[in-house]
């Protein structure tokens, strides 16, 4: 994902700046930036979200280009998708342990519970892993500095 947008301030460190950006024309409405993007105008769709710096030297007014390096979102898609299946796959395989250890009958429904619960916890794994990461874990940032036609 690719944007381009104005540099409205850059933090006192400069490792952050505040970009003011709008979608391209040819956005489809995926909607895949809506979670780095934070306050939205909407009458006039521009966005105030803050990047990375990257080390380069942009001042406030400069015309930037940000993105969303495909890792990162892939990375995303992993912990969002994969880690409560993977949690779901363990719950269901370990039932007939735990039923063993706790002298239950194995069943469908063990199963099931088993799986849910699995699922369960997972869910609460990746809240805390993302609360732990901050807002920091995903970030957009700035590739280079453009010319204003």
């Amino acid at each position: 994902m690719s944007l381009n947008g104005k540099v409205i301030s850059i933090n006192d460190d400069k490792t952050k700046a505040k970009v003011l950006v709008k979608p391209v024309l040819n956005c489809n409405g995926c909607k895949a930036c809506a979670g780095l993007i934070k306050n939205s105008n909407v009458a006039n769709k521009e966005y105030e979200i803050e990047v990375l710096v990257n080390n380069l030297s942009i001042e406030a007014g400069d015309f930037v280009n940000v993105e969303l390096s495909e890792f990162q979102g892939s990375k995303v898609a992993f912990i969002i998708y994969g880690i409560p299946i993977v949690g779901f796959l363990i719950g269901m395989f370990s039932a007939p342990f735990i039923c063993n250890i706790i002298n239950i009958p194995i069943s469908d429904l063990c199963r099931i519970i088993f799986a849910f619960l699995g699922l369960f916890l997972s869910f609460i794994i990746v809240f805390y892993y993302q609360k732990s990461k901050g807002s920091d874990s995903l970030c957009m940032s700035i590739t280079k500095k453009i010319n204003k036609e």
